[in-house]
């Protein structure tokens, strides 16, 4: 079996870290199918790609991870005409697909698109021309989100009705897809797209105690608003007023649109001195920051399953998240706290109380043994073999 997967998430040259979860997923997938990556680029006719400047401009039309050969065609993106991305997106694709499949006549191919708009709808319009079978996966906003805009709408659900398979990465968009299409009309399987790596974030390098003379607390996410990340600086004001006497500190890493407002806010609320800014780091480091940290928080308005959520858990860090996406399916008393999306005031309760509990590294680390990488691989590949010997009979 042969698997293009179909995706604008995957890493390239100037994004190395985007949703680096597509990457770990396709490498273990790719350990029984063999894999290809299309991952198209968007750009603004007349701007992005004629800036030298742009980053976007330099990536490589093709390029190579081990076995996995990536292809990185380029889509048009028009401001304000949105509800045109899925049909660029399926000019974009076309070629690549109709020469692999051209190239590879004797294998079963099966396109898996993640996200299911533009990325779903574009791969549904090239498999129907090119006889195809496509598998979907949503992610979270496709569904939580972009079908509430009335010209997408319609697109999404034509890409999701006419999938050969659809994937959920948490029960709760499970759930969402059946109500926006019909429970009657499609099944879909719930299979998470966040791991970890269990010889990397594992509970034997955690610290075995909480520290009695300081809480560190640690943010690990692109720096926008829908990760509500103003919401966790008030919240973290109130903490400091209400417990002065506990040395509080909080990591924020990442970069984004956001960043210099959140700096900014922080200093205006006199809580700079206890909060730092560290920018985006390697990937390769970011068990470490987790290991030297006694909470993770996740303050989002919107998530799918976090992928950091998944490793902090794996190296028995407790999560205080909001009760967003996959997060309450994650959290449970013994290895977290949930907490109201927007709540400053609940978010700072539950930072003030988390201290308190007696955590258990190691059930903590227990609750998430299902998501290893390699588990997550197999289930993507049993379940897209399945979906290929259907329709190819």
């Amino acid at each position: 079996m042969r698997v293009v997967i179909v995706t604008t998430y995957y890493p390239n040259s100037c994004d190395p870290v985007r949703a680096i979860f597509i990457k770990h997923l396709s490498e273990e997938l790719s350990k029984y199918s063999t894999v290809d990556i299309v991952s198209p680029v968007a750009y603004v006719p007349f701007r992005s790609l004629s800036d030298k400047n742009n980053c976007l401009s330099t990536i490589q039309k093709e390029s190579k991870s081990g076995d996995i050969n990536i292809f990185y065609p380029r889509f048009m993106v028009i401001p304000g005409l949105e509800f045109l991305n899925g049909l660029m997106f399926s000019t974009s694709i076309y070629r690549i697909i109709k020469k692999l499949k051209k190239s590879h006549s004797s294998e079963k191919i099966i396109i898996h698109s993640h996200c299911i708009y533009p990325d779903g709808f574009g791969s549904g319009l090239v498999s129907r021309i090119l006889n195809l079978p496509y598998v979907l996966t949503s992610h979270g906003s496709d569904i939580n989100v972009l079908p509430e805009r009335a010209l997408l709408k319609p697109q999404i659900k034509y890409a999701l009705t006419h999938a050969n398979g659809v994937i959920g990465v948490s029960r709760l968009l499970v759930d969402k897809i059946k109500k926006l299409v019909g429970a009657d009309t499609i099944s879909p399987e719930y299979i998470p797209c966040a791991g970890f790596f269990p010889d990397i974030f594992r509970t034997d390098l955690s610290p075995s105690n909480l520290r009695d003379d300081s809480v560190e607390i640690v943010f690990i996410g692109n720096l926008v608003k829908i990760k509500a990340l103003d919401v966790l600086l008030r919240a973290w004001c109130k903490v400091i007023d209400a417990d002065s006497a506990v040395g509080y500190h909080l990591t924020i890493i990442g970069e984004g649109p956001e960043k210099d407002n959140l700096i900014d806010q922080a200093v205006n609320l006199g809580i700079d001195s206890t909060v730092r800014f560290l920018g985006r780091i390697d990937y390769a480091d970011i068990h470490q920051y987790i290991l030297n940290s006694d909470f993770l928080c996740l303050p989002s308005y919107n998530e799918g399953t976090p992928n950091v959520v998944i490793e902090a858990l794996a190296c028995g860090v407790p999560v205080i998240g909001s009760a967003v996406g996959a997060i309450p399916e994650l959290l449970a008393d013994n290895n977290g706290i949930v907490f109201s999306p927007g709540d400053a005031d609940a978010l700072a309760r539950a930072i003030i109380d988390a201290p308190d509990r007696l955590w258990d590294r190691e059930k903590i680390a227990a609750s998430v043994t299902d998501y290893e990488w390699e588990k997550l691989g197999a289930r993507n590949n049993k379940y897209l073999e399945q979906v290929c010997n259907d329709f190819y009979g």
